[in-house]
């Protein structure tokens, strides 16, 4: 009875984590873009990192992806063709993910004291989204690093992780704001 007990607790009380994304970069603007310029791109883009577990992972995140790009252009009503080689393209997307996805040396302690010791940390650098407009010569590189707080206090608020720790939202934000300002 006493070890059913100690396993309920451990899952019970696995989740006491709050978090949220930070991001560290600029995007570029320019400065003499009028309103009415023709929003048409050819691009290609890359996913690297982050999927090395299994081809299907791969696949399903490089999917996620395209769809994200899909739905930006059909938000900002530009045209967008994907093409196959990086010559044909005016849009240049690449996504890097971080494989690393361990716990921060400061979590072990909340872990092995089941959330009584609190601990906070930032995994830097979880995403990197950059973007090139070749006709405009228009880089931008965003960073995203996530930061979360560990505690027992915590538990009732954790299922705010499901809300808060959305890449896919920032990635679309990101785009859309580069698209706007090339």
């Amino acid at each position: 009875m006493r070890i059913i007990l100690i396993i309920l607790d451990l899952i019970l009380l696995s989740g006491c984590t709050v978090g949220y994304y930070r991001t560290h970069g600029e995007l570029d603007t320019l400065a003499n873009r009028s309103t009415n310029d023709n929003c048409n791109f050819k691009y290609i883009f890359s996913v690297k990192g982050g999927h090395s577990r299994s081809a299907k992972f791969g696949k399903q995140i490089r999917d996620d992806y395209a769809a994200s790009i899909e739905k930006v252009f059909k938000n900002n009503k530009c045209n967008g063709k994907q093409v196959t080689k990086e010559a044909n393209a005016n849009l240049l997307i690449n996504i890097e993910l971080t494989n690393a996805h361990d716990a921060l040396a400061q979590e072990f302690f909340t872990g092995l004291s089941i959330g009584l010791i609190p601990s906070w940390g930032t995994r830097r650098d979880e995403f990197v989204y950059e973007f090139s407009n070749t006709v405009s010569r228009l880089n931008s590189s965003l960073s995203v690093g996530q930061v979360s707080y560990n505690h027992l206090l915590l538990f009732p608020f954790s299922w705010s992780l499901f809300f808060n720790l959305n890449e896919k939202k920032l990635f679309e934000e990101a785009l859309e704001k580069f698209i706007e300002n090339s």
